[in-house]
Order: C-alpha cells, then sequence, then structure tokens
C-alpha cells in the first residue's frame, strides 16, 4: 500500500512540476484563443490495458469515450464520460461502469498541427452490477475517481482531428481501483455560439 501511495504522490509531483516549468511558454505564447472560443469535441474507442488484483475478478471489455474541451482564461477546461462494460471472471457479478468528470489541463503546440495535452480529472465513477440475485441498494456504486490525462493530436483536415491518448485513473472505493487506458479516436472542432459564450463567461 505504501508503494503504490508513493507511486501515485510521484506521478503528481512530477505534473505539477512540469506545470511550473511550462507556465512561461503559456503565459506569452502567442495567438493564445479566447476562453470559450471554440469547442473540440472528440469520440474515442478505449481500452484498459495494465493487470493487478482488480482483473483477477474482471475482465474489462471494449469501451467507449465522448468528451468536450474548450479554451479557458488559462489552459483548457475539459468535460466527458467514459464507458467500460465488465465482465466476471469469477463469482464476482459483471458490471457497466461510467466515469463522468471535469478537468483542467492545457495544449503545447509540438509542431504546426500537432498539439500534446496534458490534464487533470475528477469526477464520479459509477457501477452498475449485472446480477438480480443481490439486492437492490448494492446493485449500483459510486465512487470519487481521480485521473491523470495525456494526449496527442494531429489535424487531418481543415478542423478535423485524429489523436491518441493515456489515461490513469484511482477509484476511491473501499479497496482503491487503479487503472489505465489506452484510447484513439477522432475530434471535430467547432466555433462555439455566441450565446452559449455568454453563458460560459
Amino acid at each position: 500500500m505504501y508503494t503504490m501511495k508513493r507511486k501515485l504522490k510521484n506521478i503528481f509531483c512530477a505534473f505539477f512540476v512540469w506545470l511550473i516549468i511550462s507556465f512561461p511558454q503559456t503565459l506569452f505564447g502567442q495567438g493564445a484563443p479566447s476562453a470559450f472560443s471554440t469547442l473540440k469535441i472528440s469520440l474515442d474507442y478505449v481500452c484498459n490495458i495494465n493487470d493487478n488484483q482488480f482483473h483477477q475478478y474482471w475482465h474489462p471489455g471494449q469501451g467507449a469515450h465522448l468528451a468536450v474541451q474548450t479554451p479557458f482564461y488559462w489552459g483548457d477546461v475539459l468535460a466527458g464520460l467514459q464507458y467500460v462494460p465488465h465482465k466476471k471472471r469469477t463469482g464476482t457479478p459483471s458490471f457497466d461502469s461510467y466515469y463522468v468528470y471535469l478537468g483542467w489541463g492545457y495544449s503545447l503546440n509540438l509542431f504546426r498541427n500537432m498539439h500534446w495535452l496534458n490534464a487533470l480529472q475528477a469526477g464520479n465513477y459509477y457501477m452498475v452490477f449485472d446480477d438480480p440475485n443481490i439486492n437492490v441498494t448494492q446493485r449500483q456504486e459510486s465512487e470519487l475517481g481521480i485521473a491523470l490525462y495525456s494526449s496527442l493530436s494531429l489535424r487531418l483536415y481543415k478542423q478535423l482531428y485524429g489523436y491518441g491518448a493515456v489515461r490513469y485513473l484511482k477509484v476511491f472505493t473501499h479497496k482503491r481501483l487503479e487503472l489505465t487506458y489506452l484510447s484513439a479516436g477522432a475530434a471535430f472542432v467547432l466555433k462555439t455560439p455566441a450565446w452559449l459564450v455568454e453563458v460560459l463567461k
């Protein structure tokens, strides 16, 4: 337990050190978009790639992730939903997971058409168990989930992007869940309607 806590602490420390080092680039970068000026809508395929004690009881299936990203006063804000089904391996019931989150991060322009986004996300990890024999009150569980997220996106054509991403998610159940996901998909950028910009501001 101590080792895992130390690893998580090191990950968060590295992330914030990176933020401090990169701050001048973001603060004085040229052509920074105004807050909420665009919406980047993305849809991608998700798979769980790590293996720990959790995976002795459940096998994560193929999932999907839908997200919206928009410029903020500094960096970007994100909101999204990730869905992943889990099939039972032993006597435990199968379940579907839904991770609904809000996040903040920012992008660096690595090349003219390539962007690297790093973000911190927090939200609700919601589990729906598929077993009519268990008590109704135990068929659903909702826990806090915190994730580190990193993605590389490449402009393919005008406002269309292709990208790949990795997410490390920690779910604060009684026995902590640590899940690492890889994803790949496409995103489309559009101008935010004026009325929605006013609402968001």
